[in-house]
């Protein structure tokens, strides 16, 4: 009984896809800008443990003065990405819903 549901289950998804291919390029813009956001999470990481590596141990005045830089820098880039994503995600789900009901 479970794969029955399973396979009606990924029949209805292809039968959405073909309302998500006109936005595809909006849709690939999104899943970009939220991978890159979500890849300065461990870069914060890193640059914290530097900041705290050059400052403690290593007394490198240049390295704790710029890893803020670097820092903001992160914040920055994590703000607009994570802003174009939920925008366009956003976008393309108004888009299909307008789709859908126009449909109905």
């Amino acid at each position: 009984m479970h794969n029955t549901r399973t396979a009606a289950d990924g029949k209805l998804c292809l039968r959405l896809m073909r309302y998500v291919i006109p936005y595809w390029d909006v849709l690939i813009l999104a899943l970009i800008s939220l991978l890159v956001m979500a890849a300065t999470v461990p870069l914060l990481a890193v640059l914290a443990w530097l900041t705290l590596d050059g400052f403690f141990i290593g007394r490198n005045p240049d390295l704790v003065q710029l890893i803020p830089l670097g820092i903001m820098g992160l914040f920055i880039i994590w703000g607009v990405t994570g802003q174009i994503g939920l925008y366009a995600i956003s976008w393309v789900g108004n888009k299909l819903a307008l789709d859908l009901r126009v449909r109905v």
